[in-house]
């Protein structure tokens, strides 16, 4: 089965907490990139911004222009999801 790899952004927490999409990759390694690079720019708006994380433009990170931030500070993970070419493909998986 081929694979996708999902970069995903997380904040908050109990019932605040939100997940987002940000990119795909064909491959573990870009999505890891990806990740790194996005979570090295929270960190330095993190810094930047640090006494209103609130206060940070709306697409100042260049990788993850849909950036939501709160108190708890965004994280960055990779979801490995299976990729399907057509609705019969994944019927006939299942």
């Amino acid at each position: 089965m081929e694979k996708i790899y999902i970069v995903m952004g997380s904040c908050g927490e109990y019932s605040d907490h939100i997940t987002w999409q940000i990119a795909a990759y064909k491959t573990e390694e870009e999505a890891r990139k990806h990740v790194g690079k996005a979570a090295e720019r929270f960190s330095e708006l993190n810094l930047k911004y640090h006494e209103d994380v609130y206060a940070i433009p709306k697409k100042e990170n260049e990788y993850d222009a849909g950036m939501h931030v709160d108190y708890t500070g965004t994280r960055y993970y990779v979801k490995e999801v299976d990729l399907y070419h057509d609705i019969i493909e994944y019927r006939l998986m299942a």
